[in-house]
This record gives C-alpha cells, sequence and structure tokens, in this order.
C-alpha cells in the first residue's frame, strides 16, 4: 500500500514519457520481489498496490486532497490485455495442478459449489426484491463462477507448510472448475431454454390465492 502511494505521487511526472504505464510494470515486479523476500505473499502485495493505484481519486478524497494522478482509458486497455494474457496461462497452471486421483476431495468441492448456487438465489431474493425482469434475476444467480483470487489464496496454506495444504488447494480447484461449467450450462440454459434460476422451483410450492371473479354491475 505504501508503494502505491509513493507510486501515485511519482506517476504524473512520468505522464511526460511515451507510454508511461509500462514502467508500472517494472514497480509492480520491485514490489513483489521484495515482498517475496521478507517471506510475505507477493500476489496479495500486488493486488494492494493495484487497489491504491487504481482509486487514487477516491482514497485522497477521504483526505480532501486531490490526486494528481487520473489513468489513461489506453492504460486500462493496456492493463485488461496483460491481464487476459496472464489468466490464459494461469489457467493452464491451475489445470496442471488439479489433481484427479483424489477423487474424494474433488467430490467435495463439487458439492460446495453446488451449495454456493444454492445459497445464490437466497442473496439475490435479498437484495433485489424489486427487479421485475426475470431473465436479469436469472443471470444474477448463476453468474458466479469462481476464479484467480480463490486459487490464489488456496496455495497459501502449502506454501506455509500446513499439514492438510495440499488436500485445501485440490478441494478449491475443484470448486473452482465446478463452478466455471455450472455457470456455462446454467447460462446457456437460460438464454436456450428460458431457465429461471433455482428460485423458479421455490415458486412449485407457493400457493397462488385465486382471484375473485368480479360480478358485472347492473
Amino acid at each position: 500500500m505504501l508503494a502505491g502511494l509513493f507510486w501515485i505521487k511519482l506517476l504524473p511526472h512520468l505522464n511526460r514519457f511515451s507510454k508511461s504505464y509500462m514502467t508500472t510494470i517494472a514497480a509492480l515486479l520491485l514490489v513483489y520481489a521484495g515482498v517475496e523476500y521478507f517471506g510475505a505473499s507477493g500476489a496479495l502485495a500486488c493486488l494492494a498496490f493495484g487497489i491504491i493505484v487504481g482509486n487514487s481519486k477516491q482514497i485522497f478524497s477521504v483526505f480532501n486532497k486531490e490526486s494528481q494522478y487520473d489513468m489513461e482509458v489506453s492504460a486500462k486497455f493496456f492493463y485488461s490485455q496483460i491481464s487476459f494474457f496472464l489468466k490464459t496461462f494461469f489457467f493452464v497452471y491451475v489445470g496442471m495442478l488439479i489433481n484427479l486421483q483424489e477423487t474424494g476431495l474433488m467430490i467435495i468441492g463439487f458439492l460446495l459449489a453446488l451449495l454456493i448456487f444454492m445459497v445464490r438465489p437466497l442473496s439475490v431474493m435479498i437484495g433485489f426484491k424489486n427487479w421485475d425482469d426475470k431473465k436479469e434475476r436469472t443471470f444474477l444467480e448463476v453468474l458466479n463462477p469462481k476464479g484467480l483470487s480463490a486459487v490464489v489464496l488456496a496455495q497459501l496454506p502449502a506454501q506455509f507448510g500446513i499439514m492438510q495444504g495440499a488436500g485445501i488447494s485440490t478441494i478449491v480447484l475443484s470448486v473452482v472448475v465446478s463452478s466455471i461449467f455450472i455457470t456455462l450450462i446454467t447460462v446457456f440454459l437460460t438464454e436456450r431454454f428460458h431457465f429461471e434460476g433455482m428460485s423458479s422451483f421455490v415458486t412449485i410450492f407457493r400457493k397462488e390465492k385465486p382471484t375473485p371473479v368480479k360480478e358485472p354491475s347492473q
């Protein structure tokens, strides 16, 4: 976080150079290497660095100060492309980490992913009571895949030498993969077959009161 605050102060002086946002990647690598050298998590340090740099205006406004740094659209586009490039290879790495021989742990991860999708409609019903569009409500329920942050954090127990660290990693990886596949299937059903999400099963048991028929006035 301190490195992010320092970098925000330094960035306005680098804007006169062409493509100055490339230097941010160099600073990020230095932060990662320095934090890992002291035995902490470089990935979480990079996350904190990105939060500070990306939200500099909101952070400085808390202290009644104005940030001189404003991230350009071209810089955001560049970072998004780099993110896509890294995610591609990261998920290849995730596939290599999954141990299919641990059948029991894989099943536990799959059941946990199902549990997540069963609980999600409850939060949607509480948070979006007045949302009338059924299709959008369904997407809110089914778009619940897990990804990079879960996988990164799942590697920490094994790195710190916890006895069941490898098992925890396998379960989390199974949750990530299972949640992605469940999301793909439910999105396909929603688009093609008008699937209305888990909340549609609730309406089956809900008894609707018959509307009284008004007699025509004479």
